[in-house]
């Protein structure tokens, strides 16, 4: 029987902290461009594909514009999320 209590008390404590740690998600800043940059396009697959930045840096080599950012974000398509990534442009 003390195996028991032992046992219970452990799921308990466990519960207790587990409810703890778990409070409201704390709010974060949506992520922003640097100053100066302009969203040029997205493009499917985010960093993976490797699209982003070989349209970035072409870009740049040709003299399109300055500098590029690649940001991934997940966009929601129906009932399910699938990564772009955006690239912004400095001209």
């Amino acid at each position: 029987m003390p195996t028991i209590r032992r046992g219970l008390a452990v799921l308990a404590l466990a519960g207790a902290s587990l409810a703890l740690s778990t409070g409201p998600a704390h709010a974060t800043a949506a992520w922003e461009p640097p100053p100066g940059y302009t969203l040029e396009n997205s493009y499917f697959g985010g960093s993976v594909s490797g699209w982003c930045d070989r349209v970035g840096t072409e870009g740049a080599q040709k003299g399109q514009w300055t500098a590029y950012v690649c940001h991934d974000v997940m966009r929601r398509l129906a009932d399910l999320y699938y990564i772009y990534g955006d690239l912004y442009v400095k001209r």
